[in-house]
Formats: C-alpha cells, sequence, structure tokens
C-alpha cells in the first residue's frame, strides 16, 4: 500500500505538478475546538490548546507532535491534498 502511494501520489502527481521550490508554506493551526473529544476523560487522548503554528513547521513535525492524528481542513485548493501526499512522502 505504501508503494502504490509513493508511485502513485508522490512520483506520479506531486513530483510532477511541482517542484519542492515551488510549495507554498500553509498556515497551520491547532484547534481544540475544530472536534469533540469524547473519548478524552476514560482514554486520556490528548486535547491542545489552540495556536498558530510556524510556517517552519512541517507537517511532518507536525503530526508527530499531534499524536499522529490529524484533522485537515481549509477551503478548496488551499493545499490539503498536496500537503497529505508530502506527509507520506
Amino acid at each position: 500500500m505504501l508503494g502504490k502511494v509513493n508511485n502513485f501520489w508522490v512520483k506520479g502527481v506531486l513530483d510532477k505538478s511541482i517542484s519542492q521550490d515551488e510549495l507554498v508554506r500553509i498556515n497551520q493551526m491547532r484547534d481544540a475546538e475544530a472536534i469533540d473529544h469524547p473519548w478524552h476523560e476514560i482514554v486520556g487522548t490528548a486535547v491542545y490548546d489552540s495556536e498558530s503554528l510556524t510556517t517552519e513547521t512541517s507537517i511532518y513535525e507536525t503530526f508527530l507532535e499531534s499524536d499522529q492524528a490529524l484533522l485537515i481542513l481549509g477551503a478548496p485548493g488551499s493545499g490539503k491534498t498536496t500537503t497529505l501526499i508530502n506527509l507520506a512522502r
């Protein structure tokens, strides 16, 4: 499965469409209000305060700091898919 993602999305889509130099860093923000955390008290899942992250923070760093769980929200064309492909890379 990882090989298919790499071959199709990373090599087939991302690498052919734009170079790494052309990627625009999107604004990242942790938004505590974006989702409910019904299991937090029982399981002890992490709940973060809302905060803006610097544009130097990579999506991989954000992913690791967020217990390897992300909900990526944004308007059409804002870079959600490209961000996920970069994370898969």
